[in-house]
């Protein structure tokens, strides 16, 4: 048994390892270059009862180190009951942005990918960038993503981060939500992306029509982003990147609750079954999570010694401090030592639970059933 679980670990921690090498490979970008001015960028946001978030979202857009010409704003209003539209006509109005607002007609199961596949329709832009309307960017967010296009890849993955406000809920949830970027980003640097963030995103528009753009995901109601991803990497492989650069990162508030937060992860749960790598990958963690959690038990029913349950839960901390350590410190967040050691304990379980819950994939998003 001894052997079976230093083997289990053992795998996770070459896993963790591969990831840590995948972000260290990254470049970090630190200066800014110059764009072609003949290149202009449609941002595409979807907005869904987003009255809240609108006046800082729209202010924000207005502040950014970037020439107005090279950029339009394009919203899609997805059958909002509250002032959004108001909001957005009024700033519309005075604002210096050219700002383009349209609105999706009848109710579909992926009334996100409508939205965004309406407001590309409409886009005039040689590339398209897409984010949501709960984000926050700094003043050189759209500087940062588009000068990375120097190198002429069809796809740019921008950073997201949890804010948080220090409670232990937000602070676990912003440690895990950075384990999935920058495993992301690891597993794109080294040439197998699998995920990517549609809060931060940038590809061309053409290769967007070329490779067939949302068509045959339409019925399903997750995964706007990740299934462009591999349709992108089954085109146009080695030309999607990862934009490691601090500038460039997007915040957006997590879940509330728990029950908030279990019905947004059994959303972007329902996508794994209709994507064989993801698939394969989640049964993979799904199952090497349930080992862990079974490795806890092992000492109390005599079968191993607690001290070797340390020694392996040491390692796993060491690993993983590792690699989340230098992807938080990038993104700016701290590494609270406590909210991390519950987070690596309580996550098998969280894990396992929404993996099992999956299986019955009811969940609500935006007032909508599923």
């Amino acid at each position: 048994m001894e052997i079976v679980l230093i083997t289990h670990i053992g795998i996770y921690g070459l896993f963790i390892l591969t990831l840590y090498v995948g972000w260290l490979k990254l470049p970090r970008v630190k200066n800014q270059v110059n764009i072609d001015e003949t290149i202009t960028f449609s941002i595409i946001i979807p907005i869904r009862n987003e009255a809240k978030n609108l006046p800082k979202l729209l202010a924000q857009l207005e502040n950014q180190h970037f020439q107005k010409q090279q950029f339009e704003l394009i919203l899609v209003n997805d059958h909002s009951n509250d002032e959004s539209v108001d909001l957005i006509e009024a700033f519309q109005a005075k604002s210096t942005m050219c700002i383009q607002l349209f609105h999706t007609e009848k109710e579909r199961q992926s009334p996100k990918k409508q939205a965004l596949q309406l407001g590309i329709s409409k886009a005039s832009g040689n590339y398209i960038i897409t984010t949501d309307g709960d984000c926050r960017f700094g003043s050189d967010w759209l500087a940062s993503l588009v000068s990375s296009i120097q190198n002429h890849p069809k796809m740019i993955c921008g950073p997201v981060c949890f804010t948080s406000n220090d409670s232990l809920f937000e602070n676990c949830l912003q440690i895990e939500f950075a384990s999935l970027i920058g495993s992301s980003a690891a597993l794109i640097a080294l040439g197998r992306p699998t995920m990517c963030n549609g809060a931060n995103l940038l590809f061309e528009k053409q290769a967007f029509y070329e490779v067939g753009g949302y068509e045959d995901n339409l019925s399903i109601a997750s995964g706007d982003d990740e299934f462009l991803l591999a349709k992108f990497q089954r085109n146009f492989p080695g030309q999607i990147h990862f934009l490691k650069d601090a500038r460039a990162i997007v915040k957006t508030a997590p879940p509330k609750t728990i029950k908030s937060l279990i019905q947004q992860r059994l959303r972007w749960a329902s996508k794994w079954r209709h994507h064989r790598m993801n698939r394969i990958m989640a049964i993979g963690i799904f199952l090497w999570h349930a080992g862990m959690i079974a490795c806890y038990a092992l000492p109390f029913l005599s079968i191993i010694s607690f001290q070797l349950l340390g020694i392996i839960l040491i390692c796993k901390l060491f690993l993983e401090g590792l690699f989340l350590g230098s992807v938080l410190l990038f993104l700016g967040a701290p590494l609270r030592p406590f909210s991390f050691l519950f987070t690596s304990f309580i996550h098998s379980f969280y894990v396992v639970f929404i993996g099992i819950r999956s299986l019955w994939p009811r969940f609500k998003w935006k007032g909508r059933s599923y």
